[in-house]
């Protein structure tokens, strides 16, 4: 880009910023003054037009104020389309310094041309001054656009690394929700167990209350016994006092008999607990650990069942073992005994009753009739048969 001579390399002004003289038609021996190169012959009828901004030796001061005013307009025109909407509105900062560059870079070669009219030395000198300073602004913006990409790349993986931070978030969001419904399910469903545990509880306190009702009708009938017994051995053997003693003693088998009504309905019930603590057992398991303390809550209600159950078998062998024994001892007490050193042989309605006569020492009475004593004989031992 060094001036080697004349002429002078061509301006880098832009085409609008050229300044054109008009002249009217004349002859080719007129226009002789003209710059060879510059004046263009135009159509017929049409004017001479000359180039007189940027000239091929450009030497006047006019040609340095035209630079000037130039350079002005330019820079002004950059610097308003950085502030204000225009073209330039979307370009970045390195373009825009490019771009203002390129203004700079424009005027400094035109000032290039008029030195260089003057004085060849110092033109070439400020030309290779204006090539050093358009290489290093060049390697500059170079520079600059690769900071710009590593910073437009930074920030895309900065982006990329916060989007998925937010679908993470939104991920443990969404998983939060779902641990806070199987929390509130689990919640329900140990209000559930809990509701069932009181119910069971309740079931139990009725058995309990079952069983001391039993405990209560075996006590009553041993002490009936205990009477039956102590009459026994004073000797009384009127038809009236065993009469009542059998009226007594029937009812006390009806109230058996409804016990055993109740404890069976109460095994039954028993039953179905446990199957339903074996659901709830099966169920549990399912929870999690929050709901494994109202299973072992089911577990010991299940084993107090057990333990009332097992007191009510036997309650209930107990009661069957007394009413064998009462009906022993009431058909021995049915057997006419004439003295008190012998025994009598049972008699055949006895034997025919499924009683065991039993000899014991009696006072003397008028004897009872037969008959009536073969009948009393069978009505006690047909619910022993029975049972």
């Amino acid at each position: 880009m060094e001036p080697s001579g004349s002429p002078l390399p061509p301006s880098r002004l832009p085409r609008e910023a050229h300044v054109e003289l008009r002249l009217p038609l004349c002859t080719r021996a007129d226009a002789s003054y003209l710059q060879p190169g510059v004046a263009k012959l135009p159509q017929l009828g049409a004017n001479w037009r000359t180039t007189v901004f940027p000239s091929l030796l450009p030497s006047g001061r006019d040609e340095v104020a035209r630079v000037e005013e130039w350079l002005e307009r330019a820079v002004r025109e950059r610097e308003q389309g950085r502030t204000a909407g225009s073209l330039h509105e979307e370009l970045s900062d390195a373009r825009r310094i490019a771009s203002l560059f390129e203004a700079l870079s424009t005027g400094l070669h035109e000032l290039c041309r008029q030195v260089t009219v003057q004085c060849a030395d110092r033109g070439r000198v400020l030309w290779r001054v204006w090539c050093l300073a358009t290489q290093v602004v060049e390697q500059l913006l170079a520079v600059i656009e690769a900071a710009k990409r590593a910073r437009g790349n930074a920030l895309t993986s900065e982006q990329t690394r916060v989007r998925e931070a937010d679908e993470a978030v939104a991920s443990l969001t969404r998983e939060l929700g779902a641990a806070s419904a199987r929390a509130d399910a689990a919640e329900a469903t140990v209000a559930k167990l809990r509701a069932r545990h009181d119910g069971l509880l309740t079931e139990g306190e009725r058995l309990q209350q079952l069983v001391a009702e039993v405990r209560a009708l075996i006590a009553n009938r041993d002490e009936l016994h205990e009477a039956l017994r102590e009459l026994r051995e004073a000797g009384a053997t009127s038809a009236a006092h065993t009469d009542t003693l059998l009226a007594q003693l029937a009812k006390q088998d009806k109230a058996l008999a409804q016990a055993r009504f109740e404890r069976q309905a109460a095994d039954e019930t028993g039953c179905a607990l446990r199957a339903r603590v074996a659901d709830l057992e099966a169920a549990v398991e399912l929870r999690d650990a929050d709901a494994r303390r109202a299973a072992a809550e089911l577990a010991e209600t299940r084993r107090q069942l057990q333990q009332a159950a097992a007191r009510a078998q036997a309650a209930a062998a107990a009661a069957a073992l007394a009413e064998r024994t009462m009906a022993a001892a009431l058909d021995a007490s049915k057997a006419p005994n004439k003295s008190p050193a012998k025994k009598k042989p049972p008699s055949a309605c006895a034997s025919s009753g499924g009683g065991a006569a039993v000899a014991a020492p009696v006072t003397p009475a008028p004897p009872a009739p037969p008959a009536p004593a073969c009948v009393l004989g069978s009505s006690l031992a047909a619910p022993s048969v029975g049972r």
